[in-house]
């Protein structure tokens, strides 16, 4: 019988979750967005939000089974950019404990701080262990993907794991608002690794801010027009992490009618 895995599962230990006083650095401020949803903020800018519900195992397992899902991978995402070696500890071992209570419930992933020296070694011995456990003739891609502050964020980082694995079962998602935010050049990105292309995520940036599709300073004409020239035929994920979520709806439909136009589709 086959299973479903959730590979893109956030969690935090609640003690975390609950006091993002503890990684503010000066200048910046944690406020209430909303009960039990708190935000850290450097002026008016939002860099990290969650709420309580994040670290509800109770809420995880009910959602598993409401979704027919048997297995989730936890990470903390982009909480990893303010934990420092003891906070990943503090993750590592209640991602550990989560485990042995959960052994058929949950995988968990080892976190280091950013810039620990290695970091970048053991994110390709990971890759290869996944590797081993998959199939040589499978169809599903293995993707890696950047993000701004993280492990994987420059060009060079991307050159290293994929020219020390060169395996067709391995690829990379390109995410133009990650590699806008590290000013990494995503045209060149994409002529230089055209073949391990597997996904790509449009976002439109201002500087380090998600905005609507269309309203930022990324040139997405001239990115779709280079994965045309690249040969890409896969999916475009548009991803509007913008600071202000009561206006989705307007930036869902622009973003639907600006990239109708690129790709040449009639509206």
């Amino acid at each position: 019988m086959s299973r479903i895995i959730d590979v893109h599962h956030h969690w935090l230990p609640a003690h975390q979750a609950q006091d993002l006083s503890r990684v503010a650095l000066p200048g910046q401020t944690v406020r209430e967005l909303r009960p039990g949803t708190m935000g850290l903020f450097d002026g008016d800018s939002m860099l990290f939000s969650c709420n309580e519900q994040i670290s509800s195992v109770d809420r995880l397992m009910a959602n598993l089974d409401r979704c027919g899902i048997d297995k989730a991978l936890l990470s903390v995402s982009n909480w990893l950019e303010w934990l420092d070696l003891e906070m990943c500890r503090e993750v590592n071992d209640a991602m550990h404990e989560l485990k042995r209570r959960l052994p058929e419930r949950v995988l968990t992933l080892a976190h280091v701080p950013l810039g620990e020296p290695g970091a970048l070694d053991r994110v390709i011995a990971c890759v290869r262990q996944v590797l081993r456990q998959v199939s040589p003739g499978t169809p599903v891609k293995m993707t890696i993907e950047p993000h701004f502050g993280n492990v994987l964020q420059q060009a060079e980082d991307f050159d290293r794991v994929l020219g020390t694995i060169d395996d067709p079962r391995l690829g990379v998602c390109v995410d133009t608002g990650h590699f806008h935010s590290a000013g990494v050049d995503n045209i060149a990105f994409i002529r230089r690794h055209a073949r391990r292309l597997c996904s790509v995520h449009l976002k439109d940036h201002q500087g380090t801010v998600s905005v609507g599709i269309g309203r930022g300073e990324i040139d997405l004409a001239a990115i779709v027009a280079a994965l045309r020239e690249a040969g890409y035929d896969r999916g475009l994920t548009v991803e509007l992490e913008v600071e202000d979520p009561r206006n989705l709806p307007r930036y869902t439909q622009e973003a639907y009618v600006y990239l109708s136009g690129l790709l040449g589709q009639k509206l």
